[in-house]
């Protein structure tokens, strides 16, 4: 497991003999700004296309972040198109201990699931969630 990008917000590492990217967010999303958000999300897409993963853990158990009805906007409208240009055909989330962060999460994702042939599965381990997409 290599890690491929680093900040005070999240960490992504990834997996090339199996083509499974991991990205875990840290609790200090509970700081994040809109526009550090979008920023990080950009980085996420770059990630994605250099590295094109067939799947991906989204460990979101320090989450702490609500993403507000014009951040999803936003990440539909700039994040979710290119993403569905992208490899990834299915996502293991391990969901937030914060209830509406794990809330904002879920219609994010809804969003992405129906713009493109993207299976999803929520957890509360990472160890079940890796099993179960190392199976797929």
């Amino acid at each position: 497991m290599k890690k491929i990008y680093e900040s005070q917000f999240l960490n992504i590492f990834y997996e090339e003999d199996i083509s499974l990217m991991t990205e875990i967010f840290t609790e200090e999303t509970e700081n994040i700004t809109d526009e550090k958000y979008k920023k990080m999300m950009l980085n996420i897409l770059e990630c994605i296309k250099k590295y094109k993963p067939i799947k991906l853990i989204v460990d979101l158990k320090n989450f702490i972040f609500i993403i507000v009805p014009e951040l999803q906007e936003w990440q539909d409208k700039n994040i979710v198109p290119e993403i569905s240009k992208c490899s990834a055909k299915i996502a293991a989330y391990i969901v937030s201990k914060d209830f509406f962060s794990q809330m904002s999460i879920e219609q994010t994702v809804e969003e992405e699931e129906s713009e493109k042939n993207f299976t999803v599965k929520y957890f509360e381990d990472i160890k079940k969630a890796r099993k179960w997409i190392l199976k797929k």
